[in-house]
């Protein structure tokens, strides 16, 4: 993420992530987790989880979802310390954290895109605040907040080291554990992969070169 000298423009993107934020973390604050479509089965997940097991059907509709989103809610209220409640609230509070990351790799995109231009991420993030079903899945208590930030994250990654902007093992395997989340954030998650590989494909494939020489021979 870079600041160029463009004052007007970056003084409007800040503003807006600032804003997006900032009304993500007012409904974090203000809506009671336990209002929304399948709030109920999504906090039964987490109770569930919190006794050391997987849900069954019997337990929740949301049985077939993977654990990863409810995970570190059902945690605090594995500790006795916490009621259901509670430990919805900080899931709540993790959305805010995810949406944080969502907004700066969403920016990042923009500087890969087009170096040094603000407008565009002015012009994103208005894209994306001006969307209602974001704040409002923001504010529930289920998968989607976490894949919506992995999934960005995973093709910002894959965009900067192809584009040649930097590979090392390190951030590799760091990507490859990104995807693995992605997966066990949401099911549809895996659908990301190949899209990835497609576009590294293509990419390769007008450059001339090997996918491999490419990515800068990282194993």
């Amino acid at each position: 993420m870079t600041l160029s000298g463009h004052r007007p423009g970056n003084a409007a993107w800040i503003l807006l992530l600032i804003a997006i934020n900032g009304i993500v973390l007012s409904n974090a604050v203000r809506h009671d987790p336990r209002v929304g479509y399948d709030a109920a089965d999504h906090l039964k997940y987490i109770e569930v989880l919190s006794e050391f097991r997987l849900p069954t059907r019997s337990d929740t509709a949301e049985f077939f979802s993977p654990p990863l989103p409810y995970l570190l809610p059902a945690m605090a209220r594995s500790t006795g310390f916490v009621s259901l409640w509670g430990a919805a609230k900080a899931a709540q509070f993790l959305n805010v954290l995810f949406s944080i990351g969502l907004t700066l790799c969403l920016i990042s995109l923009c500087d890969l895109v087009r170096p040094g231009d603000p407008w565009l991420k002015a012009i994103s993030l208005l894209c994306l605040g001006m969307l209602p079903v974001y704040y409002k899945t923001f504010a529930f208590v289920r998968g989607e907040p976490l894949l919506a930030f992995l999934c960005v994250f995973v093709v910002e990654r894959p965009l900067s080291f192809l584009l040649g902007r930097g590979w090392n093992p390190l951030q590799a395997m760091a990507l490859g554990a990104a995807f693995c989340l992605v997966v066990l954030s949401r099911q549809w998650g895996f659908f990301l992969m190949p899209a990835v590989a497609v576009f590294a494909g293509i990419l390769a494939v007008r450059k001339r070169q090997s996918w491999r020489r490419m990515a800068g021979g990282v194993p």
